[in-house]
């Protein structure tokens, strides 16, 4: 071969090898950046789904927190609610027993109040009894004192009479003799 042909072949070759090595290059760079590109896309699907992770678990924690403050307010009120139901039922049943107790009162003085009537209306009756008794006794005493003293005075009378009558017939019998 001439030096020509050599210097035309090593110029080829040179030229093949740059073309080779740019192209190469360009490869090279396009993979990467492809590679890069890639990457990136991939990092950012990966931070998007780790922000859409974290989001999402953030609203369940949020949700569960909320839910749980809910429960937790829920059962403040049911334990209000129970605590007022409970003094109401408490409340009512203080009433209803001074109630209860106020009616036995109200019962146990009436029935006193007519214990104490119906005494004084047997005393009353005893009493008037009493009085009509004794007033019956004195006048059945005075009736037959005044029956006594008369039937002495009839006897007595009779007596008298009698006795008169025979001192007088005495002293007539003894006069004619």
């Amino acid at each position: 071969m001439s030096i020509r042909k050599v210097a035309q072949v090593d110029v080829r070759d040179r030229n093949r090898t740059r073309i080779v090595r740019v192209v190469c290059t360009v490869r090279a760079v396009r993979a990467v950046r492809a590679v890069r590109a890639v990457c990136t896309v991939r990092a950012v699907c990966a931070v998007r789904a780790v922000r859409a992770v974290r989001a999402v678990c953030t609203v369940r924690a949020v949700r569960a927190f909320r839910a749980v403050r809910a429960v937790r307010a829920v059962r403040a009120v049911c334990a209000v609610l129970a605590v007022g139901a409970v003094r109401a039922v408490r409340a009512v049943r203080a009433v209803r027993a001074v109630r209860a107790v106020r009616a036995v009162r109200a019962v146990c003085a009436v029935l006193a109040v007519g214990a104490v009537r119906a005494v004084r209306a047997v005393r009353a009756v005893c009493t008037v009894r009493a009085v009509c008794a004794v007033r019956a006794v004195r006048a059945v005493r005075a009736v037959c004192t005044v029956r006594a003293v008369r039937a002495v005075r009839a006897v007595c009378t009779v007596r008298a009479v009698r006795a008169f009558r025979a001192v007088r017939a005495f002293r007539a019998v003894h006069a004619v003799s």
